[in-house]
């Protein structure tokens, strides 16, 4: 039906409002995604942007998952508030943010710069998703490589481009 709509919608040149609660829904059939939470308007962009590139922690939870967490950014570098260990090289203004990173742009490797402990994973087929435990942090990291288990230790890498919000 998704891709009907689409072809409807690119075919006939239309304006279609749909409105739905399914993320995967909204962001392949739309050119423009609203996010309205209580009636207010939280972002209103391009299914990449407003996935990629969350205005706001509401928005970062309702489309897909998401780990937020809140530290600060001083001389280049992202240091998490719940764990002294959790520090990331950045490009930023120094300050005190929120970083957004979602589960798939962790990748697991074997020198990674991150270091944490398996506590659970679900099997999704293509990827394992796994919460991770940093010191008192927990991360959902969505691993694609086989073997992955339940109190193992594992190493992290996270991509270079990171995003923030207030």
């Amino acid at each position: 039906m998704r891709d009907e709509i689409r072809r409807l919608k690119e075919e006939l040149n239309l304006t279609i409002i749909f409105v739905t609660h399914d993320q995967d829904e909204a962001l392949s059939i739309s050119d423009r995604v609203l996010v309205l939470d209580g009636g207010l308007v939280q972002q209103l962009d391009d299914p990449s942007t407003v996935y990629q590139q969350p205005a706001n922690e509401f928005v970062a939870n309702f489309v897909g998952y998401a780990n937020i967490i809140e530290g600060t950014v001083e001389a280049g570098v992202f240091k998490a508030i719940e764990e002294e260990g959790f520090q990331l090289n950045v490009n930023g203004l120094d300050a005190k943010s929120k970083l957004v990173i979602r589960p798939e742009h962790f990748e697991v490797t074997e020198d990674g710069p991150i270091h944490g402990r398996i506590t659970k994973t679900v099997y999704h087929g293509s990827y394992t998703r796994c919460s991770v435990q940093i010191g008192q942090l927990e991360l959902l990291v969505d691993a694609r490589k086989e073997n992955i288990k339940r109190d193992m230790d594992i190493r992290l890498s996270h991509p270079t481009h990171l995003h923030f919000i207030d």
